[in-house]
């Protein structure tokens, strides 16, 4: 199911914030500590119920190339 692969990588592995400044909070206390330089960013989870991720700008997948 396609729509459970993409429910992985959104939520798999991330925290859930109610509201967005939750998550924002969260992505300062992330840079802060220097856990992430930068490229991420806070975002609503359509698979979380209105919930909000800190990550990776869409389409950035580390480690994969694309096929030609």
């Amino acid at each position: 199911m396609k729509g459970t692969e993409t429910k992985g990588r959104k939520c798999v592995g991330k925290r859930r914030h109610a509201t967005l400044q939750q998550a924002l909070a969260a992505l300062e206390r992330m840079v802060e500590a220097g856990t992430f330089r930068g490229g991420i960013r806070a975002y609503e989870c359509n698979h979380c119920g209105g919930g909000f991720h800190v990550g990776h700008r869409p389409g950035r997948r580390s480690g994969r190339r694309k096929r030609r």
